[in-house]
C-alpha cells in the first residue's frame, strides 16, 4: 500500500548505496559512496524504533586530497521520523570528532 509506504518509508533490512559526485561545469566526478542500512525494530522508551547505519568514505583516488570515513549509526522513531539518539563518529585526514546524542 503506497500510503503505508509513505508513512513508513524505511523497513528493517533495506540498504541504499548512494555515489557521492562534485559537480563542476563540464562533467561530475566521483569523489566516494554512502551507504545507509537499516536495521531491527526496538521498542524504545515507549516507541517503536528503527536502528540505522551511515557510512560515507571517500574514494580511494580522491583519499589523497581527502580521507573520510564517518560513521552515523542509532535509532529513529518509526511514527515521526524523528531520530531518537545518534552514535556519530567522524574521521577526515587527521580530524577525528565522536559524539553521541540524545
Amino acid at each position: 500500500d503506497l500510503s503505508d509506504r509513505v508513512k513508513y518509508p524505511f523497513r528493517p533490512g533495506e540498504k541504499y548505496v548512494f555515489d557521492v559526485k562534485h559537480k563542476t561545469t563540464l562533467s561530475s566526478v566521483y569523489i566516494g559512496r554512502c551507504t545507509m542500512e537499516i536495521g531491527d525494530l526496538k521498542w524504545i522508551n515507549g516507541r517503536w524504533a528503527l536502528h540505522f547505519k551511515l557510512i560515507a568514505d571517500s574514494a580511494d583516488w580522491y583519499s589523497w586530497i581527502l580521507v573520510i570515513k564517518d560513521t552515523a549509526e542509532g535509532y529513529f522513531d518509526v511514527e515521526t521520523n524523528q531520530t531518537l539518539f545518534l552514535d556519530l563518529k567522524k574521521l577526515e585526514n587527521s580530524y577525528r570528532q565522536n559524539k553521541y546524542v540524545l
